[in-house]
């Protein structure tokens, strides 16, 4: 007695095949070395700076919860669980809309990047007029939105 598919057997060895194949295939990417995300010098190419991102500046993000005040050369970081950081701004460059900066302190570093386009924060739903990325001694990136700092009541 022979037993006889009822749909072609070709197609669905190949359906398999590339259903398969696809599932080895890796959908994340590599973490950028930490030279290339390192904040250079500002360069000739500097366009003028954008007075929102020029000055003090505050990032929030959501989950996990970080919160970084630059105010002149000194980030300050906390975080849910864990005590406050005060870093060293070491580098600092603004260009086409977008400020870059790094802090360190004895305990690692803080990458910061501060783009000029609204953002809307991912739980409250609020509106804010910067957006803004921070790595964590390495950790992220961690996206969440941004504003300009030393508005009435922010402690500096």
């Amino acid at each position: 007695m022979r037993l006889t598919p009822s749909r072609p057997l070709l197609p669905t060895l190949l359906f398999a095949a590339v259903v398969a194949a696809s599932g080895c295939a890796s959908t994340t990417q590599a973490p950028t070395p930490l030279a290339a995300r390192t904040p250079q010098a500002p360069s000739a190419e500097e366009t003028t700076a954008i007075p929102a991102l020029a000055g003090d500046l505050v990032v929030s993000t959501n989950e996990p919860f970080w919160q970084a005040r630059v105010v002149g050369n000194t980030l300050r970081l906390a975080g849910v669980g864990g005590a406050e950081r005060t870093l060293t701004v070491v580098a600092s460059s603004q260009r086409s809309g977008r400020r870059m900066l790094r802090a360190t302190d004895t305990a690692g570093s803080v990458d910061a990047t501060i783009d000029d386009v609204r953002c809307q924060d991912s739980m409250s739903g609020a509106a804010f007029p910067l957006a803004g990325t921070l790595i964590v001694d390495g950790a992220g990136p961690f996206r969440g939105c941004g504003r300009p700092g030393r508005t009435d009541g922010d402690q500096p």
